[in-house]
């Protein structure tokens, strides 16, 4: 019998979740937790409900589980205390691990997490000893010349490619200078995933493994 139980935590108990275990008890201290982080502005369900399949069939193992919303996400209220949202992110992981820790005696966790989901799962592993593993889908990554050469070279053979390619190049130099020298008429992007160092994130794995 799988049991899916509403949480709060963080202060004030603003952060919401669900919690989610097989049987009447969550599980025996010293287990690990699976927690899965917001992908985007997705809330704890996750993209097409992908957190919800995930954290059942894990329960199903015996593995107990949290999804659950950071901070202005979902039903989770607007936490305050860190200097950015990325920060603030990262405080809301912790405190999620704290409530593990504190609740049911769990103090080994693994990091789940889509696209920035993965980006917070990295950055709360380099930095809490708690995370025994990190699930990284679409995590940190650079075009390597191998990936520019299989997704550019077949289009080089296409001569029909080369001019729409050509004129797009132009549209965003285009864009890009008159951002430079009418800043007040760029549009503000809505978001904008920014990329740690290459040399920190290859530090960080190579601490991580």
């Amino acid at each position: 019998m799988i049991t899916e139980q509403a949480v709060a935590f963080g202060k004030n108990g603003g952060l919401r979740g669900i919690s989610c275990y097989d049987g009447e008890q969550p599980t025996q201290p010293g287990r690990t937790a699976f927690l899965l982080l917001n992908a985007g502005l997705v809330h704890r369900v996750g993209p097409f409900r992908m957190y919800v399949d995930l954290s059942r069939k894990l329960a199903l193992h015996g593995i107990f589980t949290l999804r659950f919303d950071l901070s202005g996400l979902g039903d989770s209220s607007l936490q305050t205390g860190a200097d950015d949202e990325a920060g603030q992110a990262i405080a809301d992981v912790v405190e999620a691990i704290d409530w593990c820790e504190r609740e049911h005696g769990i103090s080994n966790v693994v990091l789940a997490g889509l696209c920035s989901g993965a980006d917070n799962a990295h950055e709360v592993a380099v930095r809490d000893e708690r995370v025994k593993g990190a699930v990284l889908i679409d995590g940190y990554a650079w075009p390597t010349l191998g990936f520019r050469l299989r997704d550019y070279g077949p289009g080089l053979l296409k001569p029909h490619r080369w001019l729409p390619f050509l004129f797009k190049k132009l549209r965003t130099r285009r864009d890009r200078i008159q951002c430079e020298t009418h800043p007040e008429q760029s549009i503000p992007e809505v978001y904008v995933r920014d990329f740690p160092p290459k040399k920190r994130v290859e530090s960080d794995l190579q601490n991580l493994i």
